[in-house]
C-alpha cells in the first residue's frame, strides 16, 4: 500500500468507519499500552485514542500531509529514536481539519510506515 491510498482509507474510515475500523489504522507499541495500563487507564487507553477523530465522523473534512522536522537536535533525536520500536520508520504528519460557520475543529497525528504498511503512530 502506498501512503495516497493509506490516506484515502485513513479518510473513508474516519468519515464513516466505527471506533474499531479505526483503530485498525493505529500502531501503538505494547510498552506504551503497559505504561498506560500500569497506571490504572488501560480501559481508556482506545478511547483516548479516538477522542481527537470522533468529531470527524460524518463530516466533509480535509486532511493535508505535512513533513516530519528534520532539525531536531542529536540529543532530541536521540530521545526520539529511543522511543520509537525499531520497525516503525516515521514518515509524515497527517493533519485533519474541519470547519463550517459553527465549528472549528483540528487533529494531527504521525503517520509511520511499518514493513510496507502504514499506520497512525502513537508512542
Amino acid at each position: 500500500m502506498n501512503l495516497g491510498v493509506f490516506i484515502q482509507e485513513l479518510t473513508a474510515t474516519i468519515k464513516s468507519g466505527t471506533e474499531e475500523d479505526i483503530l485498525e489504522l493505529m500502531y501503538f507499541s505494547d510498552k506504551t499500552f503497559e505504561e498506560v495500563n500500569n497506571a490504572g487507564a488501560g480501559n481508556l487507553f482506545k478511547k483516548m485514542l479516538l477522542l481527537p477523530f470522533i468529531g470527524f465522523k460524518d463530516k466533509d473534512f480535509q486532511v493535508t500531509i505535512s513533513e516530519v522536522e528534520a532539525d531536531l537536535s542529536e540529543s532530541d533525536r536521540e530521545r526520539f529514536l529511543k522511543t520509537l520500536a525499531d520497525k516503525v520508520q516515521l514518515e509524515c504528519i497527517a493533519n485533519l481539519t474541519y470547519q463550517d460557520e459553527y465549528k472549528n475543529i483540528s487533529a494531527s497525528a504521525p503517520i509511520g510506515k511499518i514493513g510496507d504498511t502504514y499506520k497512525l503512530v502513537f508512542f
